[in-house]
């Protein structure tokens, strides 16, 4: 397998066992490359919601047997959570039956964003009432992309990602993007 600490690359059965890993993969989840062997993602670190949402994507493209590329989130054995694009492919036998999915996943950079609390919001997790399509639109928004590009790359079109940009905007009480980002009080991190 390659080794690369931006890129984690892994396959599993239609079932979620590991079938192999890379070594950032699996030094990030902290577990050696075999004994990741067999295991899946209910027996490793991950929060509940991770562990499920994975899952999910991971049976949609085994049941739809075409790729795709999802905004997912894990946290590792140390507690750092990271957000990565990854790009899931069908493993599929030669009579086109799935039997597992191939994931090479990319580490998001880093991107601070601090919560202010005022009359809009009582509580510091505004962005739960976002969907997991909005989430992955404003998590592409902070990295800089345009609408347009946003759309290409969620393989969607323009129209819907504003779309979503409108529902985020009336969901978190902003008129604008610029109000959005005030709201968010966002700020790239400086290596």
């Amino acid at each position: 397998m390659i080794t690369t600490p931006e890129i984690f690359l892994f396959s599993k059965d239609k079932k979620g066992k590991y079938l192999q890993a890379n070594s950032a993969y699996c030094n990030f989840i902290g577990i050696s490359e075999l004994d990741l062997i067999g295991l899946s993602d209910f027996d490793l670190c991950w929060k509940k919601e991770e562990t499920l949402n994975g899952y999910k994507n991971d049976q949609h493209i085994v049941k739809s047997k075409s790729s795709k590329i999802f905004l997912e989130f894990g946290t590792g054995h140390q507690g750092k959570t990271i957000h990565t694009f990854s790009h899931k492919f069908p493993l599929l036998t030669k009579k086109r039956k799935a039997n597992g999915i191939i994931c090479m996943a990319f580490k998001l950079p880093k991107v601070k964003s601090r919560m202010k609390l005022d009359n809009k919001s009582n509580n510091h997790n505004m962005l739960e009432v976002l969907s997991n399509r909005e989430q992955e639109c404003l998590r592409l928004f902070l990295n800089g992309k345009t609408a347009k590009e946003t759309a290409i790359f969620l393989d969607i079109s323009y129209r819907t990602v504003e779309e979503y940009f409108s529902n985020i905007k009336k969901k978190l009480g902003c008129q604008t993007k610029r109000e959005l980002l005030s709201i968010l009080n966002y700020q790239p991190y400086e290596n």
